[in-house]
């Protein structure tokens, strides 16, 4: 008899095991992998190498390794179900023997260290809905070659595929404000980088050592480029800045130096190149202008410090470079009462840089003056490069031919863009008025045709002269009106505002010569 009772003590103590939670058995090829109250059940099957999860919701971040992690080597696949909305932290790290993954419709979240250390995935695809790679998430992947990024990605952690150096091409999708740091550092294999209007910021480190890459162009939108973010790109030729008062902070080109000649950026098409130096001593400017330059100062000879100063902007790259490297500097930006985070702050900077205007005085630039009817067509001459016009003569006995904006007049009455407040008068005084200033720019750029036929502003009827311009100009975000019903043709235009309504038709553009 006790025997017997020891034998179904002994049967149901195995019992007990055979049950206990899978995730706790050593070995265990089945078990929980869900969040809290989440049903996702995964299982292994050791003779395919096959990884299946199954169920719904969000998988739990794995603080040391997932309960499959003996089975890492020998994972050869996974499936994953359509149900499955974010993927663990750790869930595949290690998983040496995994050549590729096909991540279901509905995730939206990829966890740090997710797939870090997969040194055989060649390939992977990305769902469409995925909102968020996060830290490391693929560190060290080193087969990986492409990855497509889908459009409604809106975040890169840290490091997410540092060390992917089989990684060529990389385009972050339109949307994403910021290139974290590290996140393509040590790729070495990457060629190209495709930046969207959107981006805001790179971060530092984030494509340091990127050997292969040629060319970078930074868009408009990019305010800031942080330390060491191309540092050690040796084979870096091209730059391109948009924004020409992005802040690019110290040794973001460190160690890029080629040996070879390094294109200058903001005249793409011109054939003039830089020497690279030991930090790449290239230009910042729009596309087309030349912001930044140097010019010659006998008064410099002799004395141990470089004859071509840099100008630029204040704590920015040029003026980091030119203190580094024994150059002379000296800051564009001189107007006291232009304060950073201003509408008009990009604008300004832009006309000043691009020799569209002056200040009122050497150190203003008196923003909220009233514009001139004189002043607006000599600024919009200067920013179409000031093209020489035929005319001798203009029928306006209110211009003289001594006047600083007589070449302006002549060029603007040449080419339609102005006939003058009557027959025989410009008004050079007069202020220019809101709805002038958009017909100026209108008729410079050949009198597009809008596509939108009426507008919500009650100040403005079809039988107006500037009606088309303001349809034009509403429909290129070059104004918005004084507020949702208002035009304001009649308003006085202030010097802030004409350089923005400029800078916001003109900067980036083909000018006509």
């Amino acid at each position: 008899m006790k025997r017997r009772w020891l034998g179904l003590v002994l049967a149901l103590l195995l019992t007990a095991v055979l049950l206990q939670t899978p995730n706790a058995a050593e070995g265990a090829l089945t078990g929980q992998c869900g969040e809290a109250g989440e049903n996702l059940i995964w299982q292994f099957d050791p003779v395919s190498g096959m990884l299946t999860v199954s169920g719904s919701g969000a998988m739990q971040d794995f603080q040391a390794a997932p309960p499959w992690a003996s089975y890492a080597g020998q994972i050869r696949a996974i499936s994953l179900p359509d149900g499955l909305t974010k993927l663990g932290s750790r869930a595949f790290s290690g998983c040496t023997a995994l050549s590729s993954a096909v991540l279901p419709e509905g995730l939206q979240n990829i966890g740090t260290n997710a797939f870090s250390g997969c040194v055989c995935l060649e390939s992977i695809l990305l769902p469409s809905g995925l909102l968020r790679i996060d830290a490391m998430a693929f560190q060290g992947c080193s087969r990986l070659s492409a990855i497509q990024f889908p459009d409604s990605l809106l975040a890169l952690g840290e490091g997410a595929f540092q060390g992917c150096t089989a990684l060529t091409s990389v385009q972050i999708p339109s949307g994403m404000e910021e290139v974290s740091p590290f996140a393509f550092s040590g790729c070495t294999g990457l060629t190209s980088v495709i930046l969207p209007n959107s981006l805001k910021l790179i971060g530092q480190h984030a494509f340091e050592g990127c050997t292969a890459l040629k060319a970078v162009t930074f868009p408009k939108s990019v305010t800031s480029v942080q330390r060491c973010a191309f540092r050690n790109c040796a084979g870096l030729r091209r730059i391109v800045l948009r924004n020409p008062v992005c802040m690019v902070e110290t040794g973001v080109f460190n160690d890029c130096d080629s040996g070879e000649d390094l294109n200058q950026p903001g005249n793409e098409d011109s054939g003039e190149d830089l020497e690279l130096g030991e930090l790449s001593p290239f230009t910042l400017g729009a596309p087309n202008r030349t912001l930044l330059y140097g010019l010659h100062d006998p008064a410099l000879e002799n004395t141990g410090v470089q004859s071509d100063p840099w100008l630029g902007y204040e704590y920015r790259f040029p003026e980091s470079y030119a203190r580094t490297f024994g150059y002379c500097f000296y800051a564009t930006n001189v107007f006291s009462d232009v304060k950073a985070g201003k509408y008009y702050e990009l604008p300004v900077a832009w006309a000043f840089g691009n020799a569209i205007t002056s200040g009122t005085d050497a150190t203003h630039f008196s923003p909220n003056q009233t514009c001139t009817r004189a002043q607006v067509v000599t600024f919009l001459w200067s920013a179409m490069k000031k093209p020489t016009p035929d005319l001798q003569d203009v029928p306006f006995v209110d211009v003289k031919k001594t006047a600083y904006y007589y070449q302006a007049v002549l060029w603007a009455y040449q080419s339609g863009v102005t006939r003058g407040v009557d027959a025989t008068h410009f008004g050079p005084k007069q202020p220019c008025t809101r709805a002038q200033v958009v017909t100026f720019l209108w008729s410079a750029l050949g009198k597009p045709v809008p596509t939108i036929e009426s507008c919500a502003f009650v100040d403005a009827k079809p039988k107006d002269y500037f009606y088309r311009a303001m349809l034009w100009a509403v429909e290129n975000g070059v104004t918005s009106g004084i507020d949702a019903s208002h035009f304001g043709p009649n308003h006085p235009c202030t010097r802030a505002q004409v350089v923005t309504f400029l800078f916001h038709v003109l900067e980036g553009s083909e000018l006509p010569e």
